[in-house]
């Protein structure tokens, strides 16, 4: 008889309907019962393991607990958890709740676990928010190479009761970055000659690609099955949605990158007439969710930006950028122009422009000089920066030394960012998640850290009006 491994996920939720996402033992029907709504799909095998992903179509508004059955027998909701339940928003709310984060590390010594806090306030009566974004790195697959080598760091990191619990119960969609594929993935095109010169790599690629199809992007969006897969190298990995009054872009930051050395790119140019399109349609809140911060820290941003100027001039500086992971938009210096120069255009004191972003395993709130447009860095989930490192970070808010940065950049050729931007507090290093509540014009952002005891406290609050 075939049994529930991993799941049941509640993915995109659009309208009336929302995706059940699941992984059996075996081949299986899947059968999903949320009151009266009760819709099934065969599981489909993808490197021996089996899927399915179910659609819900014409759910009531408000909260319906549902059940999952694998060939008829009721494999979920699992005893000792609460009930599941799926939430369908009215046609006039335009209020919106959206937690987010990036960078959960299972295993070493990073623990508590922000995600796992966050669960076990909900699984304790908290309010369930409308979106949960995962920002990257879900999982670290830098030494996996076969497909069941994911499957099995994906099960290991969404097993956990609280975690199965808060995946079945809260819209999730989700992005990469490196991590679910190979470190500082796609960094450079030195970085990629070296990874394709290695035995196993095309293996390697290929199995991180397929298991973050269908263990993540394939819920991302309605319409895309489990073994449609991307179909090319041109695939757009970017997807949008839409929460009450809130515009949401989710933006590959890896994939789809153009590695030419003098014109290199963080999207190829049919990406970004796409995300162009998408950010000038009308909405009340902007957020633009990247895995890597617009917005560092002045004096690193300052650094990668002279960094890619050197590597252009003297390619072998190319190890030194390497090193340093010197891979943010910063790094990508014609596409941190073109993304300030659209949210300048976009910024025009009406809606509100607020930036997602991971990676960087420290948390912060950067406002700018431009009306209502905000980055917030969260990162991570479970993988807390230590040593010198946090120092550097310190110091590189200091406007002294940011303005030291940008003088030397400018000697070797980098342009001047066209705004400023500040750090509203002191970064947070510990393990963090943040949410983020708009209400009309409001927009509310929390970061919240983890405890010793295992709970969660503010550590970083910035209103938008």
């Amino acid at each position: 008889m075939a049994e529930l491994v991993l799941g049941p996920m509640l993915r995109r939720v659009d309208g009336d309907t929302a995706l059940i996402w699941a992984q059996t033992d075996e081949p299986a029907v899947v059968s999903v019962i949320a009151g009266d709504v009760v819709a099934s799909a065969p599981t489909v095998e993808v490197g021996g393991h089996h899927f399915a992903l179910v659609a819900l179509e014409g759910l009531p508004v408000g909260s319906t607990a549902y059940q999952v059955r694998v060939d008829g027998v009721e494999v979920w909701p699992k005893p000792g958890l609460p009930p599941s339940v799926i939430s369908i928003r009215g046609a006039g709310d335009a209020d919106a709740v959206i937690a987010f984060g990036s960078c959960r590390r299972v295993g070493g010594d990073h623990a508590p676990d922000a995600l796992i806090a966050y669960a076990e306030r909900l699984l304790a009566g908290g309010a369930v928010p409308d979106l949960l974004i995962f920002l990257g790195d879900q999982i670290y697959a830098d030494h996996a190479q076969t497909f069941a080598d994911y499957a099995r760091l994906y099960r290991t990191a969404w097993s956990p009761d609280e975690v199965r619990w808060l995946l079945s119960t809260v819209p999730t969609v989700m992005i990469f970055d490196d991590h679910e594929i190979a470190d500082d993935w796609n960094s450079s095109a030195s970085w990629l000659a070296d990874e394709e010169a290695k035995p196993g790599w095309a293996e390697h690629l290929a199995a991180g690609m397929s298991s973050y199809w269908v263990f993540q992007h394939a819920g991302n969006q309605l319409g895309t099955g489990l073994d449609d897969g991307p179909g090319g190298s041109a695939y757009r990995w970017s997807y949008s949605l839409t929460v009450g009054a809130t515009r949401v872009i989710v933006l590959d930051n890896r994939a789809g990158r153009v590695l030419t050395p003098g014109a290199r790119a963080m999207l190829a140019p049919q990406d970004w007439e796409w995300f162009e399109a998408e950010a000038e349609r009308p909405s009340a809140h902007l957020v633009i969710a990247c895995s890597l911060p617009w917005l560092l820290a002045p004096m690193v941003h300052h650094g990668e930006g002279a960094w890619e100027r050197i590597c252009d001039r003297w390619p072998r500086a190319e190890g030194i950028r390497r090193y340093f992971d010197l891979e943010h938009w910063a790094a990508l210096g014609d596409s941190f122009r073109d993304l300030t120069a659209l949210i300048r255009r976009l910024a025009d004191g009406e809606r509100s422009v607020i930036v997602l972003g991971g990676d960087v395993h420290h948390s912060y709130v950067a406002r700018t000089d431009l009306p209502r447009v905000v980055q917030v860095v969260c990162s991570g989930f479970r993988n807390r920066l230590d040593g010198p490192q946090r120092h550097l970070l310190r110091i590189g808010w200091w406007r002294p030394l940011g303005s030291l940065a940008g003088f030397v950049a400018r000697l070797v050729g980098a342009h001047p960012p066209e705004l400023s931007w500040w750090a509203t507090g002191r970064p947070w290093f510990g393990n963090a998640i943040g949410t983020l509540a708009t209400s009309g014009r409001a927009a509310e952002i929390a970061i919240e850290g983890t405890e010793p005891s295992g709970g969660l406290f503010l550590v970083a609050r910035e209103s938008v009006q």
